[in-house]
């Protein structure tokens, strides 16, 4: 029985050091170089694409946080950390709820597996989430949408982030209220370009 609970533990903390490495993944992807520095009221999510899996990563950060929800319990004009944790699973139903997420025009359900907060390399606090969503086939299109406007404002972006294995980078920016952007990530199989083919003919 002991080495049953032994084994228990131990796959418990290889998942939470993936997860954690994930989360870091995510986290120098926001703040890294010139380039990738924190935008101001811009929330990032980041979609690891695999042939069976998505995993989503969405982070948002302190001020925005302060302005979209009310996790300022003593009023101060600051988020302390246990104020944002305990803020993490209300981010987790409002974003779920305000998202739309599509393989090659189906609705995927977001299955909840972790959050977080911690702070950048300048400082800066961000609270971070983590989805699941499964795919019975490898995806062509996926669709994204967003539709933050009614809490973080009209002015509110989602910096969106793509990664495939030995696949380049796919990027784009999402407005708050964004119903369905498309992302090529894969490539359509022989039977669908032939039917495309028919059609045209």
């Amino acid at each position: 029985m002991a080495g049953h609970w032994r084994g228990i533990g131990r796959a418990w903390v290889r998942g939470w050091r993936c997860l954690s490495s994930l989360v870091a993944v995510c986290m120098a992807l926001v703040t890294a170089g010139p380039a990738r520095a924190h935008q101001i009221d811009t929330s990032y999510l980041t979609v690891i694409a695999r042939p069976d899996t998505l995993k989503l990563v969405l982070v948002i950060d302190e001020s925005i946080l302060l302005r979209g929800f009310q996790f300022d319990r003593n009023n101060d004009g600051t988020l302390w950390r246990e104020e944002m944790l305990s803020g993490v699973p209300e981010v987790f139903e409002y974003a779920a709820s305000h998202m739309t997420l599509q393989a090659d025009g189906q609705a995927l359900p977001l299955e909840r597996v972790s959050g977080n907060v911690q702070p950048d390399n300048d400082g800066n606090m961000y609270i971070s989430v983590l989805w699941r969503a499964a795919m019975r086939q490898p995806a062509v299109d996926l669709g994204i949408g967003t539709s933050f406007a009614d809490r973080l404002g009209p002015d509110h972006r989602v910096l969106v982030k793509i990664l495939r294995q030995d696949q380049p980078m796919v990027q784009a920016v999402l407005n708050a209220d964004t119903a369905l952007q498309l992302f090529r990530i894969g490539e359509p199989s022989a039977g669908v370009l032939d039917q495309i083919e028919r059609w045209f003919r």
